[in-house]
């Protein structure tokens, strides 16, 4: 059965430089953009989600819809920490994949409509699929051998999941990948495709 896309009108959005967030994963960050602190306030004063994305150059100040990518990730905004000054460290958990249909204003903080992109429905795994999946593993585990800075659950983790589309965003949004290939695998919609891209990285990267 195909599920149909949802669309959410006027989410609060937060541009991301130099950072991509996948569905499922928690993670915590600092912001400093005035504009982006607004969008997280009004998330979480409204209990609603916050849409999180991408921006193609990390220079540009004051992004507009053409600085960012089209696909992000709709999140939960868990925790606001009031650092010294005017920064704040975010507690963020992903809900799913969504896709910016339009970028309704940009001050005082980023409001968009988005389409919420449906997960698809896992198959029985054939076995060049299953064959994928342990090949991941094994490029996973040489990884973390030669990256000391990754946590051993991180490996773990991985272990205890036959789920091509998780173990690719799980990987993804846990070993230091550039940006732009990190927006790859978050834009690839099929699971035993993105952990395909996903394990040529890891051949590169190892």
């Amino acid at each position: 059965m195909t599920l149909e896309p949802v669309t959410r009108s006027d989410v609060p959005a937060l541009a991301l430089r130099g950072l991509t967030i996948f569905p499922t994963m928690m993670l915590h960050f600092d912001v400093a953009r005035p504009a982006s602190i607004r969008a997280l306030d009004e998330a979480m004063t409204g209990a609603v989600p916050i849409f999180l994305v991408a921006q193609k150059d990390l220079m540009v100040e004051e992004p507009r819809r053409e600085d960012l990518y089209t696909v992000g990730t709709l999140c939960n905004v868990r925790q606001i920490l009031r650092l010294p000054g005017d920064n704040v460290r975010v507690m963020v958990d992903g809900i799913c994949r969504g896709r910016l249909v339009e970028l309704k204003q940009t001050e005082p903080y980023l409001l968009a409509d988005i389409e919420e992109i449906p997960v698809p429905e896992q198959t029985h795994n054939s076995p060049r699929d299953e064959a994928l999946v342990r090949q991941t593993y094994d490029l996973f585990e040489t990884y973390c051998g030669l990256a000391p800075r990754v946590n051993p659950e991180t490996f773990l983790s991985v272990l205890a999941s036959d789920d091509p589309g998780y173990i690719a965003d799980y990987i993804a949004q846990n070993i230091n990948l550039r940006v732009e290939d990190k927006q790859a695998i978050l834009e690839e919609l099929r699971p035993f495709r993105r952990l395909s891209r996903l394990n040529q990285m890891l051949r590169r990267e190892v």
